[in-house]
């Protein structure tokens, strides 16, 4: 699955043949699009739209924001270095809720049911937790598309995620804007 998933330019979904059966197993009633602020995350959008429009389903777009301030080691609080760690976090939190607010308003706008939420921790084990813990029925995200040493340099989500999650999971290769 790993090399399909990093090979594939197409989108790929994958069920865990571990997965219990259901007895529609192509009706979804929720899709989780985990975001992460970036123009590459939000490629998986548009395909989750399209899904939840057809099923119908309601569509989840979460975000984790690290509990530790040591995930953030490059970036000064914000610009603000007067920022104690909790305070940042909840400015993090903050602005990762307008984020997906602004993301939400656009995809109601298309008529669809649309709900946020902002998680503590790191991203994939957030991801995972959070889809288990909102009965997601369909993970919707994009791989960034990272391999070889920048892969195993940065650690990729959706590996972490494409290996840990019992969700069903629809990998959707983002491409570089310029």
């Amino acid at each position: 699955t790993d090399r399909v998933v990093h090979a594939a330019s197409a989108p790929v979904f994958i069920v865990r043949g571990s997965a219990a059966a259901r007895a529609d197993p192509a009706t979804f009633k929720r899709v989780m699009v985990p975001l992460d602020g970036s123009s590459l995350a939000v490629q998986a959008l548009p395909l989750a739209a399209d899904i939840a429009e057809r099923a119908p389903a309601e569509l989840l777009l979460m975000q984790a924001v690290s509990a530790s301030i040591d995930a953030y080691p490059a970036v000064a609080p914000l610009g603000r270095p007067d920022l104690m760690p909790a305070e940042f976090l909840r400015e993090l939190r903050a602005r990762a809720g307008q984020e997906l607010e602004e993301q939400a308003t656009a995809l109601r706008a298309r008529g669809l049911t649309v709900a946020t939420r902002v998680v503590n921790g790191y991203p994939a084990e957030a991801i995972v937790d959070e889809a288990e813990r909102q009965s997601v029925d369909l993970l919707v995200m994009a791989t960034h598309g990272y391999s070889g040493l920048k892969r195993w340099a940065l650690g990729s989500v959706s590996d972490k995620v494409l290996h840990a999650a019992v969700t069903p999971l629809l990998l959707v290769r983002a491409r570089a804007t310029s």
